[in-house]
């Protein structure tokens, strides 16, 4: 059974690597780039990045997603996601917009229906972090802060 699941993981080790080289860093920046062009103009979301620094939260979501889609040679650094975002008042919903605006901006771009999946499937693996106690109440009120 260690074998299969040794396995499992260096199959999935490759396909990561595969998802970042088919993507490439141009691209990735493209679709970071705009996609926090949308989230900062957002009118459910916007307010909660004012006073952002856009090109630094750029940068790091960059570094992030390139280990996340597989590379190697990129390092995030940036704080733990728990970290960076439990000073922010995050909602349930918030963090719901703010996926819908990436699966939005990805399909909008054309990109591989395999990035697709994988990526948004991650996204909803950082529930947790990103929002913590408010990811265990669907109610609107619930927010990151403890």
């Amino acid at each position: 059974m260690t074998q299969n699941h040794d396995h499992d993981h260096q199959k999935q080790d490759v396909l990561q690597e595969n998802l970042y080289a088919l993507l490439g860093a141009d691209q990735l920046r493209n679709i970071i780039t705009q996609f926090y062009q949308e989230v900062f103009n957002d009118v459910m979301i916007g307010y909660l990045f004012l006073g952002q620094d856009r090109q630094r939260l750029i940068e790091r979501e960059i570094e992030f997603s390139a280990r996340m889609l597989g590379a190697t040679d990129i390092t995030y650094q940036g704080q733990p996601l728990t970290k960076a975002h439990q000073k922010h008042p995050i909602r349930y919903g918030h963090f719901h917009r703010r996926n819908q605006i990436l699966l939005n901006t990805l399909k909008r771009l054309k990109i591989n229906d395999q990035i697709i999946d994988f990526w948004m499937d991650h996204q909803q693996k950082l529930a947790n972090a990103i929002l913590g106690k408010a990811d265990q109440d669907s109610s609107c009120n619930s927010t990151s802060q403890k």
